[in-house]
């Protein structure tokens, strides 16, 4: 489109940026950037929102915040990029900072401001925050709670064990709950390993979205976590019969502007050996350091043995070993993954993060993981 001297307008700078944002491409957010502040949209709101939304999902708030600061005027969808790009970054006090600026401001806050606000509090465990925002979106704001919002309260209540309490609430939603506020139950059972109401919960998903393949996943991640493979098998043995297919797991690291994707087990990128090379160096140095893995998270019915290498071929591992390789020291690695990363690969990159010296940030499907020392910016609350 630049070669052929067709002038770039607001729809193409904020297309682009999506794009780039949608792989965590950062770099090429940066060129964007860089031709936007060349041109005469370097002040345009509508651009500078594309800037913010796309910084954050690329893994760079701080530079998402400078932008945001630089505007004038701030619109509505300013103030909900920047809110909920802390939102997925697990940031809730800079998040509810900015919600007091927003009602401070011209600007009224609309469902979209208080999804990502109840999100980030069910992501920290603000329990009691996150009730008082609920009832406060009510009967100060005057807005009607949407099937997100009440989403976002089950997953506050299950995530801290209030299991009991969260089917309670689902109990009066005044119309019929959607599947999503089911597998937000789900997703808690699962945490907290209670397979009873879990299989329940799969159930009422099922009735409304009966080829839904998230709800197998969780399942069979819920039956594996208990110890059940008997049950993993036979539910795996029915997708199949319904053709039902897991999604592939993918992971993504930049290096040097160009994304290296991998999948579990992956052999065909042409550093394969190097990368091996590095795993097996950060699986005796772990394992030096008192790391033991966690085989309920690999659902295969093998031996511990033969599970422990599974762990270790997961594609965000193949994503950081590529990337500690490949990576200067000092700088962060960053990883995408399409899917939520497993408790031991959680736990393993705090304890890679502490052996390296090196900061790892994991986007998954769900938020922002900052690794760093052998700690993580959730607090193993996820």
């Amino acid at each position: 489109m630049r070669a052929a001297w067709v002038p770039s307008t607001q729809v193409t700078y904020s297309s682009v940026l999506r794009a780039c944002a949608s792989t965590a491409s950062v770099n090429h957010v940066g060129q964007v950037h860089c031709l936007i502040e060349k041109s005469t949209f370097n002040s345009d709101t509508i651009v500078s929102n594309s800037l913010i939304d796309s910084y954050a999902k690329c893994g760079y708030i701080s530079d998402a915040r400078k932008i945001f600061e630089t505007l004038k005027e701030p619109d509505l969808i300013s103030w909900n990029a920047i809110i909920s790009g802390y939102a997925v970054h697990g940031h809730a006090a800079h998040a509810r900072e900015l919600f007091d600026r927003m009602n401070k401001s011209s600007i009224k806050a609309n469902d979209i401001t208080f999804v990502a606000l109840l999100s980030v509090y069910g992501s920290t465990g603000l329990v009691s925050e996150g009730l008082s925002l609920f009832d406060s979106m009510k009967l100060d704001h005057g807005i009607r709670p949407s099937m997100e919002h009440y989403t976002c309260i089950v997953r506050l209540l299950g995530r801290a064990g209030r299991l009991n309490d969260a089917l309670n609430f689902i109990g009066d939603i005044p119309s019929v709950p959607s599947a999503m506020v089911w597998r937000a139950l789900l997703s808690s059972c699962i945490v907290h390993k209670n397979v009873d109401l879990g299989r329940f919960s799969a159930e009422k998903v099922l009735e409304v979205e009966p080829q839904d393949e998230t709800t197998y996943v969780l399942l069979s991640n819920m039956y594996s976590a208990a110890g059940s493979l008997d049950e993993v098998a036979l539910l795996r043995k029915s997708m199949r019969n319904i053709g039902i297919r897991k999604e592939t797991g993918l992971s993504w690291v930049e290096i040097k502007g160009v994304v290296h994707a991998f999948s579990v087990g992956s052999e065909d990128h042409p550093d394969m050996r190097v990368i091996h090379a590095m795993l097996e160096w950060l699986n005796l140095k772990a394992t030096r350091d008192g790391y033991v893995p966690d085989t309920n998270a690999v659902l295969h019915n093998v031996d511990d043995e033969q599970k422990a290498r599974i762990l270790w071929v997961h594609s965000e591992r193949l994503a950081l070993a590529y990337g500690l390789v490949m990576t200067p020291r000092g700088h962060p690695i960053r990883i995408m993954k399409n899917l939520r990363s497993c408790l031991d690969c959680h736990a393993i990159f705090k304890v890679i993060s502490k052996i390296t010296k090196q900061e790892i940030i994991v986007r998954d499907i769900n938020r922002f993981h900052h690794f760093e020392e052998g700690t993580c910016s959730c607090g193993d609350y996820w």
